[in-house]
Protein backbone atom coordinates (compact mmCIF):
# COMPACT_ATOMS: atom_id res chain seq x y z
CA UNK A 1 0.00 0.00 0.00
CA UNK A 2 1.38 3.34 -1.40
CA UNK A 3 0.50 6.92 -1.43
CA UNK A 4 2.33 8.82 -3.75
CA UNK A 5 0.17 12.20 -3.18
CA UNK A 6 0.37 14.69 -1.00
CA UNK A 7 -2.52 14.70 1.39
CA UNK A 8 -4.53 12.99 4.48
CA UNK A 9 -6.04 9.74 3.90
CA UNK A 10 -8.31 8.25 6.57
CA UNK A 11 -9.14 4.61 6.61
CA UNK A 12 -11.05 2.06 8.12
CA UNK A 13 -11.07 -1.39 9.69
CA UNK A 14 -14.56 -2.53 7.89
CA UNK A 15 -15.44 -5.75 10.06
CA UNK A 16 -14.25 -3.49 12.88
CA UNK A 17 -15.42 -0.17 11.89
CA UNK A 18 -17.91 -0.13 14.88
CA UNK A 19 -15.05 -1.13 17.55
CA UNK A 20 -13.14 2.25 16.69
CA UNK A 21 -10.45 1.07 14.54
CA UNK A 22 -9.66 3.69 12.63
CA UNK A 23 -7.10 5.29 11.63
CA UNK A 24 -4.98 8.26 9.21
CA UNK A 25 -2.58 8.39 7.34
CA UNK A 26 -0.45 11.52 6.06
CA UNK A 27 1.36 12.40 2.98
CA UNK A 28 4.05 14.98 2.72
Amino acid sequence: LSFDTPGTYSYYCAPHRGAGMVGKITVQ
